[in-house]
């Protein structure tokens, strides 16, 4: 037990003498969890301001005019070829093998010489389900996770030939095919959405900037803005932070803006929040309005399924709106976007 252990004012660690041996391994694991702990500056912490100049700017108003509108989703999925791909990906698994119960019985002999020593007696390896066990309702248990039809289930599971699997490891066997399903089906979504705005009276208002309340710790998570809705731009990671940089000072950014987190595209797997909005001015001849995607991938392939497949979504969103604004991303160099953008 540590009996005296402080930090002073200085940032110097004071121990008893009795831990001094090991003061450079306590100071490193100090400073190994120190660095994963969101620690602030308190005193650079200051509550973000609206700049009135961009959010009544003629600018920004045609921005929010093209991106504020809502829409619905109509879903249909082909039954045969969710269970056709299905079946295939089941089939495509690894073996699921037994449980086991493994029971050894060992006995413990000490020898002046040779000291303490552990020989194995006897060992016995039993399944752990038997012919006994009751199996549990498959199909049922797959309609809940899945909410398909049990006709639907059925010829998923009588089409995959791994049934015995399931009598392996029942539990095992339905997470996994669970896992497969829904992936299946977020997959076939892409194709099967459609999206239809609303109306012109459902959007989202752009007074609702004015309720935002966003605290910025300076030289810490924000930078400065003069063409954003506030005074400073909180970023979430360096490739925000280098985007919202480029922005300021390229000369083609008109007014550009980090989304709330209230401006979101309903998908079918979830809500979609979008990073950015801005008009870019190529070569004063025309005004691009774009909505962008930042990752540190800028492959579709290199993120997971999911958030892909939320991607796609938001751009047959904003087909559907109908103010030609396009969606750009998952990017990840400012520098290259930039030269495309001028390139178009």
């Amino acid at each position: 037990m540590i009996r005296r252990l402080s930090c002073q004012g200085n940032h110097t660690l004071n121990m008893s003498d009795e831990f001094r041996p090991w003061k450079q391994a306590i100071l490193h694991e100090i400073n190994h969890y120190l660095q994963h702990l969101p620690i602030k500056d308190a005193t650079k912490k200051k509550r973000v301001q609206l700049n009135k100049q961009v959010f009544f700017g003629e600018e920004f108003r045609q921005l929010w005019e093209r991106i504020k509108y809502k829409t619905v989703y109509s879903v249909q999925i082909d039954s045969d070829q969710l269970i056709q791909k299905s079946i295939k990906s089941i089939q495509n698994m690894p073996r699921i093998e037994r449980i086991r119960i493994i029971s050894r019985k060992d006995q413990l002999a000490i020898d002046r010489v040779e000291g303490v020593q552990l020989e194995t007696v006897s060992e016995r390896v039993e399944d752990y389900v038997t012919a006994h066990h009751t199996l549990p309702d498959i199909i049922t248990e797959l309609q809940n996770r899945t909410n398909l039809t049990r006709k639907t289930i059925v010829e998923i599971l009588t089409g995959c030939d791994r049934l015995d699997d399931f009598k392996n490891n029942p539990q095992k066997f339905m997470e996994e095919v669970t896992k497969v399903i829904q992936r299946e089906m977020k997959l076939l979504l892409k194709d099967g959405v459609k999206y239809y705005k609303i109306g012109d009276d459902a959007y989202y208002a752009v007074e609702l900037f004015e309720n935002e309340e966003l605290l910025a710790y300076l030289n810490n998570n924000a930078i400065r803005s003069e063409k954003s809705l506030f005074d400073h731009i909180v970023y979430d990671s360096d490739i925000e932070a280098s985007f919202a940089q480029r922005f300021e000072r390229d000369e083609n950014v008109k007014v550009y803006v980090k989304l709330p987190h209230w401006f979101k595209i309903d998908t079918p797997i979830g809500a979609y929040h979008p990073d950015w909005a801005l008009v870019v001015d190529k070569d004063g001849e025309e005004k691009l309005y774009f909505v962008l995607e930042t990752k540190g991938t800028d492959w579709e392939g290199g993120l997971c399924p999911e958030e892909a497949t939320k991607i796609d979504f938001a751009r047959k969103h904003l087909q559907a709106i109908h103010t030609n604004v396009e969606f750009i991303g998952p990017e990840k160099d400012v520098n290259e976007f930039m030269l495309r953008t001028m390139n178009r």
